[in-house]
């Protein structure tokens, strides 16, 4: 046994290395104990506000070990999650293109770049594994969402596709961000089985059962919980707050609903005095996306929260849940109206949305002094990796399999930037999912390409 053992030990020692080191960074590095955000509660609460799965593993934890601690094995489930993650997806890619060491190396210090670069820069010093966040066990799901991906592609089997289909409900009831997966799963089916209609439109109906699995999950979390099969009113409160920016005074009159009207108004009146609205952005897409940035936490929580709260108490009503059902009646139509009447002015604010989201998903910080040139950086990397990609299919009629992993990670890096842009905006533990992901696979067409020369 022993001798098995040592075997195993030396054959392996590159590898448990790697593993001790995951160990440290994501369990152990900088400060110890939990980190929390102004969402945390909510979702150590079962707020219904939050998505099923995390506030759900919450509770299983706390069953299992009591109020005093539960959370702090939440934060080595994270973090024992997160090495597994990324030592599966890392082996995947140095066996299937036979990396040597030190690219080994360099493909796992890309990977670990989304788990804390850009919080261990102030105090405390925390990595992702350690917030009470659904961080904390997305951007790992992700990773093997990842592995399974590329397994299907590269090996074509459809046990990987499956794997994924399978993950991404769960991811989605997660965070439902992460929708931006099965864009470039239907790619994917549609490049492996392109001449095979049957087995298109066999997974084509397991991707749209897949779909229909989001909102079901979700929905029956709040049956449980709440006593309704519906969703809760958390996205129409963000929408608002973006199409409150962009909205004008007369837009009043295309409320039917009095009271509808009636708050809208004042919300208005409020955030426009405060100059929280696109009359007052500068002229440039850069200026107009900051000034959206940092109008639409204002908005949505210091005004359109408590207006909105203030109005159901008023009708007598106190249940949270409750309240929330005449709120999202309330806002459903309005944002409908207000969309069609500012239509340009919104997609407007959206595509310059879209840079800031670009510049994020390239760059794991962000100096203030060298703003100018990260964003001239993320556009020109983006257009070099599109020029590539085509001049690859162009030149070889085909994807090799370096530039197919790059292209998978560009279409959910670009499928992000533009979902962020369209629904809320980009900051960076939204864009960190495909970080590391788009520089390890520049690296391995960079080393693919000079292979061929």
């Amino acid at each position: 046994m022993q001798q098995k053992i040592r075997a195993f030990v030396i054959k392996n020692y590159f590898y448990l290395l790697l593993l001790g080191v995951s160990t440290y960074y994501f369990i152990f590095l900088g400060e110890q104990g939990c980190a929390y955000s102004n969402d945390s509660m909510s979702y150590v609460s079962i707020g219904f506000t939050r998505f099923p799965v995390y506030p759900l593993l919450f509770q299983l934890l706390l069953k299992l070990f009591g109020s005093d601690y539960y959370l702090l094995y939440m934060t080595y489930f994270q973090g024992i999650l997160a090495v597994c993650a990324v030592m599966l997806l890392l082996v995947f890619i140095t066996r299937h293109f036979h990396l040597r060491r030190w690219e080994t190396v360099l493909i796992y210090l890309a990977l670990i770049l989304p788990y804390g670069i850009d919080t261990l820069w102030s105090a405390p010093r925390f990595v992702y594994t350690h917030y009470i966040s659904t961080e904390g066990i997305t951007y790992s799901l992700y990773y093997i969402f990842i592995t399974c991906l590329f397994y299907f592609l590269l090996n074509r089997r459809q046990s990987g596709l499956i794997w994924c289909l399978i993950l991404i409900p769960i991811m989605c009831c997660t965070r439902t961000q992460l929708m931006i997966c099965y864009p470039v799963v239907c790619i994917s089916i549609l490049y492996v089985y392109w001449a095979n209609l049957k087995r298109i439109a066999f997974y084509a109906t397991f991707t749209l059962f897949s779909i229909l699995l989001v909102p079901f999950i979700n929905n029956s979390y709040h049956w449980y919980f709440q006593g309704d099969f519906e969703p809760s009113s958390v996205n129409e409160f963000t929408l608002f707050a973006n199409m409150l920016f962009v909205a004008d005074s007369e837009d009043v009159a295309l409320i039917e609903n009095k009271d509808a009207a009636h708050l809208f108004a004042r919300i208005f009146e409020e955030s426009y005095a405060l100059q929280y609205h696109y009359d007052y952005a500068p002229d440039s897409f850069i200026g107009l996306s900051d000034k959206l940035i940092d109008s639409h936490d204002k908005i949505k929580y210091d005004i359109i929260y408590p207006t909105m709260r203030a109005y159901t108490t008023a009708l007598g009503i106190e249940d949270e849940w409750q309240a929330d059902r005449i709120h999202r009646d309330l806002l459903k139509p309005m944002l409908s109206e207000l969309r069609k009447e500012n239509i340009g002015k919104w997609l407007h604010t959206c595509l310059a949305l879209i840079p800031e989201a670009l510049m994020l998903s390239f760059n794991p910080v962000t100096p203030p002094q060298i703003l100018g040139l990260l964003y001239g950086y993320a556009i020109f990397i983006t257009l070099v990796i599109m020029s590539y990609i085509l001049g690859s299919i162009i030149k070889n009629k085909k994807l090799t399999p370096p530039v197919l992993v790059l292209s998978a990670v560009f279409v959910l890096l670009m499928t992000n930037a533009v979902g962020l842009s369209f629904s809320i905006y980009a900051i960076s533990r939204y864009t960190n999912y495909n970080l590391g992901l788009i520089y390890a696979m520049l690296f391995l067409c960079f080393r693919h390409f000079y292979s061929k020369r």
